[in-house]
């Protein structure tokens, strides 16, 4: 039986025409001001619907049509919108957002390619259980790794933790993370992985560093986080 409010109720609430087909492919980020720069890089951009801080549109890129959508920064957030992303036919998904590093070689501006998320928040089991693997699609993170080598951007490739405590990344947390050979801290990418593989979905996640919890830089609005962000959009836009 289905669930009392659907993905497919919702998108026929806004009036999306499920009879129609849309594109297969679809870009997500987490902030207004990432997807004010996506804006700027696409055309004919058309909104499909707007719904408790999730924003899902229809564009034209250098790559062809895609849907572009806001997910927002918490996990709820991230998985409505997934849910209606899927509703709509997509199959490969990349999530461009920002993270931190637990690697003290890892620097403001590099980009963290997840290979998988250990999840820490409250979603995500919801739809899968955690004793399967929440892992990245290996072909579209390949084709990531390419890209976003080809802009000149910092690279490193590894597993995140996906947190909803935003103020609780505590010193204890760190060590144990740490020795899990964990290299990235956000809140929803463990969204993205087990969701696309519960509806048959393909998904990568590029991180860009915005700050470090082995050497406690802040780098959120510095100038090597903000341009690391424009190429590292400009790169998914390219080939995806």
């Amino acid at each position: 039986m289905d669930a009392h409010i659907t993905a497919r109720g919702l998108l026929m609430a806004f009036g999306a025409d499920l009879e129609r087909a849309y594109p297969a492919k679809a870009l997500f980020v987490g902030q207004k001001e990432r997807l004010d720069m996506l804006f700027e890089r696409l055309s004919e951009v058309r909104p499909i619907v707007s719904f408790l801080g999730v924003e899902l549109y229809e564009a034209k890129a250098p790559a062809g049509d895609l849907i572009v959508g806001l997910s927002g920064i918490f996990a709820p957030q991230a998985a409505l919108a997934l849910e209606m992303a899927f509703a709509l036919g997509v199959k490969r998904v990349i999530r461009v957002g920002s993270c931190g590093t637990l690697d003290e070689h890892v620097s403001i501006g590099d980009v963290i390619l997840a290979t998988g998320a250990i999840s820490k928040e409250g979603t995500s089991e919801a739809y899968l259980p955690k004793e399967v693997p929440y892992v990245a699609c290996p072909k579209l993170l390949a084709d990531a790794e390419s890209a976003l080598g080809q802009k000149g951007l910092g690279l490193k490739v590894g597993l995140v933790c996906s947190l909803d405590a935003f103020l609780k990344e505590t010193p204890e947390f760190v060590a144990r993370m740490q020795a899990l050979n964990v290299v990235g801290v956000d809140m929803v990418t463990s969204v993205f992985f087990a969701l696309s593989h519960v509806f048959h979905a393909h998904s990568a996640a590029a991180l860009v560093v915005s700050d470090n919890l082995a050497t406690h830089e802040i780098g959120f609005f510095s100038e090597p986080f903000q341009k690391a962000e424009a190429k590292c959009l400009e790169a998914v836009l390219e080939f995806l």
